[in-house]
């Protein structure tokens, strides 16, 4: 009995194998297939083509719905669209679509979908500076930058690479604020990959800067459109003293540079008295003053600050100080500006002093 009862049971577990695998067949194995792909589409390009891949090599036509008859032959086949071909809404970068297949195996119907997207062929980067790491040989890394109004240079780049077609002409234009008119950008520029370079003290500080690319290929067009702030130069650091008195002879000096109170005459300036009279600023080591302004201060510009020292009156002190006034000075290669915000005059002379606060 125990016998019987094992040989039923390895009976009934081959049959359930049996029947699971020809459930399985049943659910897969269709008889054919094929696969669909293109060759890919820019918004510059004319034509697609799409290809089949029938790797069963049993079909002899798929129809592409809307467009016709696609011939296989060992397997394979294609079709070409033209931009009219593949739809009016078709049009620009980022555009898509689905197309449907059509085929007929054993009397069976068999339908796969395909899709399109147009590419935008043109990639634009913003100001960049570039240098050589350490690798070796040496890689090219381009870093993103601000654009200051200064003398750095600076760059932007275009490349425009459709998957087939021949730029035919890429026009590069730029104006100054949204609203502002383009005007075309001359030089002998690449159509299909060059940069531009880019200088902040060609613009005003807080210019809105554009730049237009309208690359061609006879009816089909790419726009791009980059744009940048030409950012304010500003002093880094604010500083500041109470310069008075030390004995009779001697009042204290200051160092511009290093933000600091000098008693051995080695400072930029010097406090400067005279009894009852007047208290002021005197430099010695070539440190040179040109009066200013509130205005000046506040805009807090580097650039503003040193064509206002170049045109003004430069001189290496002034004898009579009063609060509120204002300094633009230059120590070798630095400028900055002087606010004075405090003058106090003694009967003694000794205890005469002036307060002032400084951005460099």
């Amino acid at each position: 009995m125990k016998n019987t009862s094992f040989y039923i049971l390895i009976i009934l577990v081959f049959s359930l194998a049996s029947c699971e695998k020809d459930n399985q067949n049943e659910i897969y194995d269709l008889g054919t297939e094929f696969l669909i792909s293109n060759n890919g589409y820019s918004s510059l390009d004319t034509d697609v083509t799409f290809s089949i891949d029938n790797q069963q090599k049993n079909l002899s036509e798929i129809i592409m719905l809307d467009h016709g008859t696609i011939a296989i032959t060992d397997g394979a086949g294609s079709i070409t669209l033209t931009s009219s071909e593949l739809g009016s809404h078709m049009i620009g970068a980022d555009s898509s679509a689905t197309y449907q297949f059509d085929a007929t195996f054993d009397g069976k119907a068999i339908q796969r979908f395909a899709s399109l997207t147009i590419s935008n062929p043109m990639d634009l980067t913003s100001p960049y500076i570039w240098t050589l790491n350490d690798d070796d040989p040496p890689v090219i890394v381009e870093t993103p930058v601000t654009v200051y109004q200064n003398n750095d240079v600076q760059y932007i780049k275009y490349s425009v690479s459709p998957e087939r077609a021949t730029v035919e002409s890429t026009l590069i234009e730029t104006k100054i604020g949204e609203d502002g008119t383009y005007t075309v950008v001359t030089g002998d520029y690449d159509i299909t990959f060059d940069s531009l370079s880019i200088v902040g003290m060609d613009y005003s500080a807080n210019d809105d800067v554009y730049f237009r690319f309208t690359s061609k290929n006879g009816s089909h067009e790419q726009v791009g459109v980059i744009n940048f702030t030409v950012n304010q130069v500003v002093f880094p650091h604010t500083g500041g003293a109470l310069l008075g008195v030390i004995d009779a002879a001697t009042t204290q000096g200051f160092n511009l540079v290093t933000n600091e109170i000098v008693t051995d005459g080695t400072g930029d300036f010097a406090m400067t008295h005279v009894l009852l009279t007047s208290v002021g600023f005197e430099s010695s080591n070539g440190t040179l003053f040109v009066s200013t302004d509130a205005t000046v201060y506040d805009n807090n510009d580097v650039v503003e600050v040193k064509a206002l020292f170049d045109a003004g009156t430069q001189e290496s002190g002034f004898g009579n100080i009063s609060e509120g006034n204002y300094f633009i000075y230059k120590t070798g290669d630095n400028y900055g500006v002087i606010k004075i915000s405090a003058v106090y005059l003694t009967t003694d002379g000794l205890g005469d002093y002036f307060e002032f606060e400084y951005i460099y």
